[in-house]
């Protein structure tokens, strides 16, 4: 399921690339500037997808944030599974100093995330 463009106001992500970077990219996907991701192919056939992601810091539309938390989780899931190598950047409005507030919404997502750190 996605989120639609009228969801949330402000939110834009992009990402800028030289051209040497930009030759190897041969698939991107955005979601209503959410979030966008790319797909490079490298030399000796590393492939590598980059997202860049903003997480809406208000918790009135919880349930919304929720479902693009999932959806990003998918695409994070079947890079993982497709064996590409995985960045993930972006504003998570995050409190670092308040671990109780990120358990009571995000956990799982953050947890996901972080369990990809290992993936040589």
């Amino acid at each position: 399921m996605s989120i639609s463009s009228t969801s949330y106001k402000d939110s834009e992500v992009g990402l800028c690339l030289k051209q040497q970077i930009a030759d190897y990219v041969f698939y991107h996907y955005s979601n209503y500037g959410w979030y966008i991701y790319i797909d490079l192919q490298l030399k000796n056939k590393v492939k590598l997808r980059i997202f860049n992601i903003y997480l809406q810091a208000n918790n009135a539309h919880i349930q919304q944030s929720l479902l693009l938390e999932k959806e990003i989780l998918e695409y994070i899931q079947q890079a993982h599974r497709c064996q590409f190598r995985i960045i993930v950047i972006g504003d998570f409005n995050v409190n670092v100093d308040n671990s109780y507030i990120n358990r009571q919404h995000h956990m799982q997502f953050y947890s996901t995330i972080g369990s990809f750190r290992s993936i040589q």
